[in-house]
């Protein structure tokens, strides 16, 4: 049964002789290996860039094999953090922001999902993850089998119209400008629509304002 998660700070065999090698060719020893590995937004999407206005990020393992007790843990580690004040820094750090651990063979995925900013009262979705570099960590039995890395980035600039006093604190650099009218789809092609901008100051309270 698998353990819940938990978020927060977590063969050499010597044969001497013929007959010992006779043994181990006729008797196999079950071996269990990991297939497959990624992240993604959603289990399905892939990819190892986000966005600090992602809602959630996944890391997704199949584990085959023919034993059935082999102990999948997977762990989630922030290893460097950017400023919010410009020039942007990156500060190395060594946090585990969510693990868990699972039984047998199969498809398993650790999702990690923002922390509540304390004092914010904002609901769930609008939550900013922390801006930096991130690895997913995959264990078999104890052993580091499989490192993902993946980077999370600045949210770009909303695609449609910014309204005044709206939340942009932890999603957004110091003194960040986006079009008041939004930013469009800029892979598209079309010219972004002007309606003046707005600008947010940084702070993990702050709100667009808008001219």
């Amino acid at each position: 049964m698998a353990r819940k998660l938990r978020v927060g700070m977590t063969l050499t065999f010597l044969a001497a002789g013929a007959a010992a090698t006779a043994s181990l060719t006729a008797c196999p020893i079950a071996t269990a290996g990991i297939f497959e590995s990624y992240m993604s937004i959603d289990g399905e999407r892939r990819r190892n860039e986000f966005f600090s206005d992602t809602t959630n990020i996944v890391c997704a393992v199949e584990v085959r094999g023919a034993r059935t007790n082999v102990t999948t843990e997977m762990l989630i580690r922030q290893t460097q953090i950017l400023t919010l004040d410009p020039p942007v820094r990156a500060t190395d750090t060594n946090v585990i922001l969510a693990y868990a651990d699972f039984q047998g063979a199969g498809k398993q995925v650790l999702e990690l999902k923002p922390a509540d900013p304390k004092d914010a009262g904002e609901a769930p979705q609008v939550k900013p993850f922390p801006v930096g570099r991130f690895q997913c960590e995959i264990y078999l039995d104890g052993k580091l089998e499989e490192t993902l890395p993946f980077n999370v980035n600045f949210a770009p600039c909303p695609p449609q119209r910014i309204e005044p006093g709206a939340r942009c604190g932890g999603f957004y650099e110091k003194n960040r400008s986006c079009p008041a009218g939004g930013a469009g789809i800029p892979e598209a092609g079309p010219p972004q629509v002007t309606a003046g901008t707005c600008t947010c100051d940084g702070s993990i309270t702050a709100v667009w304002v808008c001219k």
